[in-house]
């Protein structure tokens, strides 16, 4: 047998090569010529030159901002153009990483992330909204899933509401982090959702900086709310009335239109479930933020302070559901206990002017925070799937890395964040990748990598920043002695982590983050940390007579009087969100985007290059080229490999005795792979050099399954089909039974109903759908009418030569479900007669078209000849029609059992040697026909001859109507008879997975799911889960034994019970169903 063998350098592999694009614009940075930063840069600019944003490093993805809407790059087309194909098959695109994703998930049943960094500018979320619109879209469509997806859709317009601002940097920017997990089933569907935030940006609520916005829900509600929000909630007077957005004089966001972006957050609102009194409470609680920021205080008396404008004052409690005296006294004083237990003292203390102003903001700060918090846990219980056991994929939208003129505590968090993401690309990518070639004994060597785990544990660590911070909080220590912390214990020390920090003065240091320094001011770096509500505030709220504080959470609240245990600062909570993401993602198989900002002014068609090359250098992609360039495309375990790729080699088709290593070595060498040019067998591991070689096996197994899937369609098709004609079988049998001699050939060949394939005729096809309605061809077959004339009425026969006026025309005789055809086809006769022979249209010559309700009866002989006489109503305005057709059973008796069908009317069928019939429409012209038996005739003909102006058709010897056996007759299947199938361990299992069973050699288990992608899910003491295909045989097992049929001989009922199940069991069907013997080869499809 010819084996196939893969040629890297020609075939489909060149196709691959045409695909990798030109020189100097590859789509893949791994096959540049020469390997360096200015390579790297040149190409991704000449992409960018083009629109092609997207660029490939082996399978991660390189996102270049445009800043622009590329026409046609995020179609609906452009999403089929990319459905199921290959990672490498089209142009790099972000739809090719989340087909891939998708496909991974399901293939392979295992969870999946994709992880999309970059700093702030570069286009995150927008790329992590194109991979959520791709998932919706080639997932299911039935109804439960079509609501999950509008769903998680969304989301996303209330999460960018409430937690997306325009920043110098960005139009749209994170000010939080979003961790969105969609749950799948392990068919691909959607089954809901899960979201994660982290570290809302809240100091930008009130102070947001020059040329910036608030939060976008501010300018929304405030431009675009109804009249009637504006007048119940005080917001008339537009945005520049609030003091939290007129500071930063921006009120605008080229490209966003507020009036639109409130219109679409008003429809996910209903989508999501909110009622019309949360969405109202909602609205409420932002312009009770905005109300709090007006208020101003003026210095009181010592260091007293007090509200300048009580009618502000009394909006804000009236918003808030309290007393106005209240709320100014939470405001204006604190209280402060002294001591502990008997020595406790409580102290009401004065607040001045700037006093009262911060705690006015730690208020406005925390009531924002609570209502978004809420706001998530609203979406997660709309979108929540309850015991969950199934497959996911997560899409991590977060804060990218910032540098700004001033930056705080809220930017050294997010740039850990990002310092933590960076750690674990290195670590899934680059450090592991060369790990794993030493562990499972590849030759390797080394790459030289930037590492920034030493920085990580520098700010995340202890001792590490934001724990000496915790400490500096705790004891009460000022932000200069925090900066005396981190000099005394890092200055002057030996180490990366001390080379990473360096101390300008008492208030800045700066760190030597992976993506550049950054100077840190240290002023307000404990207050952002301890992020204290004091207790007066918590009570004025929790007195609110307004639904949605209770809502949204402040009754949960614990006053801290007289609480020995001090709340976690927000350092420590951001520390154990981070790990607990970090955590989540190691337990995915990752995807990574990498976005790159071209400049920093936001312009389309502007590159620089100095600040491409800086972003090149700090994500290390030179790293990762070298790493991809020097390794292996595809690694995957021998048990996993040998699962999906067996079939491809026949020798292990059979009980191959021999390891999986082995087995993986067999499954090469028959596809005409070398060991150390297309792979290379580790320990446990098969490393497949390039990624061409992997999508040319892709390809291979395509192909076997397709081919596979064809004989099976044809099998069940053969089957489904075989039992409707051996059913009809049985009627035609019925109509002509004990009444008519039959031909051998007659009684043994296979029904099929259409002998012409007219099913495939598009003149036929269109025939058949004048009406507007599409006809069921039940039988299309050759005919030969007999045309009379009465007394001049003539036949010819091609074997006679006595009778040379005789007439026969040869048609086409079909039977739908509605009408009875005869037909020819014709060369257009309004065509040119003398044109070219091949030239001239075909058409259908239709000589009657008789609905079943006008036909009155058929004539046949009882003798073994081929004629039929169908008899019309004279409503029907044809005369009677005298044809010979080779299959007269099968059209008499689909002819009856479709007038049966069609109008509950038994078709009369005559049985007589003869008959009369009026051959002409317009006078009584009669013909008799008759019909002898004339054993020189031989079989399968007839001759018809004139005597005295009558016709006589002379018919051969036939088998006698008496002596014919009945065709085997189907019967129901007995559906108390319940079988299961069960599968039996032939070698012991130890999954790997947590959806895989383990099991013993002799473990019997229940199957559940048939095959996919060589697994089967099956159920073994109590616990469901996959079993690999090559590991069990299936054995079968009757829970419910049915009655066995008597053995019975000849005749009908012993061919029945001979017959069906045979059939069933070739052509998988289920035991215990009757049917034919499949060895007679009696009515195929």
């Amino acid at each position: 047998s010819h084996t196939p063998r893969f040629e890297t350098g020609g075939g489909t592999c060149d196709k691959m090569a045409r695909k990798l694009g030109s020189k100097n614009a590859l789509d893949d940075l791994v096959m540049l010529d020469r390997i360096s930063e200015e390579n790297i840069v040149k190409c991704l600019q000449n992409r960018y030159n083009q629109d092609e944003i997207y660029t490939y490093i082996g399978p991660v993805l390189i996102a270049v901002n445009p800043f622009k809407r590329i026409k046609g790059y995020y179609t609906e087309g452009k999403i089929r153009e990319y459905r199921g194909k290959k990672f490498y098959e089209l142009p790099p695109h972000v739809f090719a990483l989340a087909d891939d994703t998708h496909n991974q998930m399901i293939n392979k049943r295992e969870n999946q992330c994709v992880i999309i960094s970059g700093e702030s500018g570069a286009g995150k979320t927008e790329t992590s909204k194109l991979i959520m619109r791709y998932i919706s879209a080639v997932s299911g469509r039935s109804a439960a899933v079509q609501e999950v997806k509008d769903k998680m859709l969304s989301s996303n317009p209330i999460l960018e509401s409430f937690g997306n601002a325009k920043t110098v940097m960005n139009n749209n920017s994170s000010r939080f982090g979003k961790y969105m997990e969609i749950l799948f089933d392990h068919g691909g569907d959607p089954l809901g959702g899960r979201v994660t935030n982290y570290l809302l940006e809240k100091a930008r609520l009130v102070f947001p900086g020059p040329g910036e916005r608030n939060f976008h829900i501010f300018y929304m509600l405030a431009k675009a709310g109804t009249t009637e929000e504006k007048e119940a909630y005080y917001l008339s007077d537009g945005p520049q009335s609030f003091w939290y957005l007129s500071q930063s004089e921006c009120y605008d966001v080229p490209g966003i239109d507020d009036a639109k972006e409130m219109a679409e957050l008003r429809q996910a609102f209903v989508t999501l479930g909110f009622s019309p009194q949360e969405v109202q409470d909602v609205f409420k609680t932002v312009a009770v933020v905005l109300w709090l920021g007006n208020l101003e205080f003026v210095e009181g008396a010592g260091e007293s302070s007090r509200v300048a404008d009580s009618q502000v004052l009394d909006v804000c409690a009236y918003l808030m559901g309290v007393e106005a005296k209240a709320l100014e006294q939470s405001l204006t004083t604190n209280v402060i206990q002294t001591g502990m237990g008997r020595r406790a003292e409580k102290i009401r203390k004065k607040n001045n002017r700037s006093q009262a102003e911060f705690s006015r903001d730690t208020l406005a700060k925390a009531i924002y925070s609570k209502l978004f918090d809420w706001i998530v846990k609203k979406i997660n219980k709309s979108i929540e799937c309850t015991n969950f056991n199934g497959i996911q994929i997560g899409v991590l939208d977060i804060y990218g890395f910032e540098i700004f003129g001033h930056n705080s505590f809220e930017q050294l968090c997010i740039n850990f964040v990002n310092e933590r993401l960076q750690q674990i690309f290195i670590e899934l990518t680059l450090r592991a990748e060369q790990e794993e070639y030493e562990r499972e004994g590849i030759p390797w060597k080394q790459i030289k990598y930037y590492d920034n785990k030493p920085l990580c544990e520098l700010i995340g660590g202890k001792p590490g920043l934001l724990s000496l911070l915790d400490d500096a909080v705790n004891t009460g220590k000022t932000d200069v002695m925090w900066v005396g912390d981190i000099r005394n214990t890092y200055m002057g020390k030996r180490g990366p982590k001390a080379q990473a920090v360096h101390i300008t003065d008492n208030n800045t240091f700066v760190i030597r983050h992976f993506a550049g320094d950054v100077t840190y001011e240290a002023e307000g770096f404990g207050i952002k940390n301890k992020d204290t509500l004091f207790d007066d505030m918590v009570a004025v709220m929790q007195s609110s007579s307004e639904s949605f504080v209770a809502a949204q959470g402040w009754m949960d609240i614990k006053r801290q009087e007289g609480q020995k245990k001090r709340p976690p600062t927000v350092g420590k909570q951001f520390k154990s969100q981070v790990a607990k993401l970090m955590k989540a993602l190691k337990l995915c198989t990752p995807h990574y985007i990498r976005c790159i900002k071209p400049n920093a002014q936001k312009r389309p068609d502007t590159y620089d290059l100095k600040e491409v090359r800086r972003q090149v250098k700090y994500l290390g992609l030179l790293e990762n080229v070298k790493v991809r360039r020097a390794g292996y495309a595809f690694r995957e375990s021998f048990v996993r490999f040998v699962s999906r790729y067996r079939c491809l080699c026949p020798k292990l088709s059979k009980r191959f005795r021999g390891t999986e290593a082995q087995m993986c070595a067999e499954i090469c060498k028959h596809i005409g792979w070398t060991s150390g040019k297309e792979f290379l067998l580790g320990k446990t591991k098969i490393f497949i050099q390039l990624a061409a070689s992997l999508f040319l096996l892709e390809d291979l197994i395509e192909r076997r399954r397709n081919a596979a899937a064809i004989v099976i369609q044809k099998a069940y098709r053969r089957f489904k089909n075989r039992k409707k004609y051996l059913i009809l079988r049985y009627k035609c049998y019925e109509v002509v039974a004990n009444k008519k001699e039959r031909r051998q050939q007659s009684i043994k060949r296979e029904y099929r109903g259409d002998y012409l394939d007219f099913r495939y005729n598009q003149l036929v096809q269109g025939l058949l759908r004048q009406d507007g309605t599409k006809e069921e061809l039940l039988f299309a077959d050759r005919s030969q009418v007999a045309i009379l004339r009465g007394k001049k009425g003539l036949f010819r026969l091609l074997r006679s030569a006595f009778v040379k006026e005789d007439q026969f025309s040869q048609r086409f005789i079909v039977l739908t479900n509605a009408y009875l055809y005869s037909f020819e086809f014709a060369l257009d006769e309004t065509e040119n007669p003398h044109a070219v022979i091949g030239t001239r249209k075909t058409v259908i010559k239709l000589y009657f078209r008789v609905p079943l309700s006008q036909i009155t009866g058929v004539t046949l002989s009882t003798y073994a000849d081929n004629y039929a006489i169908v008899h019309f109503a004279p409503a029907a305005r044809t005369v009677d029609i005298v044809q010979a057709c080779r299959r007269k059973t099968e059209l008499v008796g689909l002819l009856v059992n479709a007038i049966q069908n069609k109008s509950n009317r038994s078709l009369p069928v005559n049985f007589t040697n003869k008959v009369e019939i009026n051959v002409s429409l317009k006078k009584q012209k009669m013909v008799e026909i008759s019909w002898i038996r004339d054993p020189t005739v031989a079989q399968g003909g007839q001759v018809l001859k004139l005597i005295r102006h009558n016709v006589r058709v002379h018919a051969p010897t036939g088998i006698p109507a008496a002596r014919v056996q009945p065709p085997p007759k189907v019967t129901e299947t007995d559906k108390s008879i319940q079988v299961r199938q069960m599968l039996e361990a032939v070698y012991a299992f130890k999954g790997s997975d947590v959806d895989e069973l383990s099991f013993e050699v002799g473990d019997k288990m229940t199957m559940i799911e048939a095959e996919n992608q060589g697994w089967y899910k099956a159920t073994l003491n109590g616990k469901t889960g996959y079993v690999p295909v090559d590991y069990v045989k299936k054995i079968r097992h009757v829970e419910k034994k049915a009655k066995a049929p008597a053995r019975g001989g000849g005749g009908a009922a012993g061919a029945a019970r001979q017959g069906y199940g045979g059939a069933a069991k070739k052509f998988g069907g289920r035991a215990g169903g009757a049917g034919v013997d499949t060895k007679k080869k009696f009515g195929g499809a």
